[in-house]
């Protein structure tokens, strides 16, 4: 802004480029404020730009000497906006089946193996994992723990279970109970010997194992409540051997034991009566000489 240089009229414009400067001052700060507070007053953003106007005027306050005077304006408030999400996932919960089987080794973990996977196959959205706890009894008894969804059981057993006979006399009543399906099949479970053992200790008949060692399966399995309940009605007292069923082979080599039972399910032997028939002839203990 330029004014002309004269005595009266310069006073007068000076006050009046005064006044002026004053209220173009006035008028950015009060521009600016009400910029911030209009800034303050809308909704916090998540990013807050800081801004500076710079207001530059020029105005002569005697003849020949201009004068500049500048005003920088910087906001002195930051505002910070920090925004949180919570996000919660569902993840389904998957279902499992607990299937107990035989021991290695036994048919019983076999047929019960090939379940477990057809199982498999027919519910791919279940976790299906197979325990090879042991015969029926083991079985059934973890079954009413609550441990197993599938329990390995037979039509016999059961129907001692639900009359709370022999050795499910101490199950409680009130329990989830498991139901058999039906299955037929043949099976044989013979005591047997070798021929060697047989002459020596004239094993001819279920009452010479008295006072034997033997392996009688395992107590694991329904199969030995069954021979223990039949050898002590007719008195003998024999010492059962509880050993993996793949180290009878050895052990009635070695003469551990003089007797052991060898089964066969559907006319077929399990894996370690496969490898007693392979390591050692053996010949049958009949219940009578006859």
């Amino acid at each position: 802004m330029s004014v002309d240089a004269s005595s009266g009229r310069g006073v007068t414009r000076r006050g009046f480029l005064t006044v002026a400067v004053s209220a173009i001052v006035a008028g950015v700060v009060a521009g600016v404020g009400a910029y911030y507070a209009g800034t303050l007053s809308a909704p916090v953003k998540e990013v807050v730009k800081e801004v500076t106007k710079t207001v530059t005027t020029a105005t002569t306050l005697a003849p020949r000497a201009p004068a500049t005077t500048t005003i920088t304006l910087t906001p002195t408030t930051t505002i910070t906006k920090t925004v949180t999400t919570t996000v919660t996932a569902t993840t389904p919960t998957r279902k499992e089946l607990r299937i107990g089987i035989g021991t290695t080794g036994s048919m019983a973990y076999v047929v019960g193996s090939l379940l477990a996977d057809i199982i498999r196959d027919v519910l791919p959205t279940f976790g299906v994992s197979s325990y090879p706890i042991g015969g029926v009894t083991a079985n059934t008894k973890e079954f009413v723990k609550g441990n197993l969804e599938v329990t390995f059981s037979s039509a016999s057993d059961l129907k001692l279970l639900y009359a709370r006979e022999e050795w499910y006399k101490d199950i409680p009543q009130n329990i989830l109970m498991p139901v058999h399906t039906l299955y037929i099949l043949t099976n044989q479970h013979i005591i047997v010997t070798t021929p060697e053992f047989k002459e020596k200790y004239r094993l001819n008949s279920w009452k010479d194992l008295d006072g034997k060692k033997v392996t009688l399966y395992s107590v694991k399995y329904e199969n030995y409540k069954w021979y223990e309940k039949a050898l002590k009605m007719l008195g003998v007292n024999f010492t059962h051997v509880e050993m993996d069923l793949d180290m009878i082979p050895d052990a009635l080599k070695k003469g551990d034991i003089l007797a052991c039972v060898f089964p066969t399910t559907g006319g077929t032997p399990p894996p370690w009566g496969l490898s007693l028939a392979t390591k050692e002839k053996v010949v049958a203990i009949y219940p009578s000489e006859d």
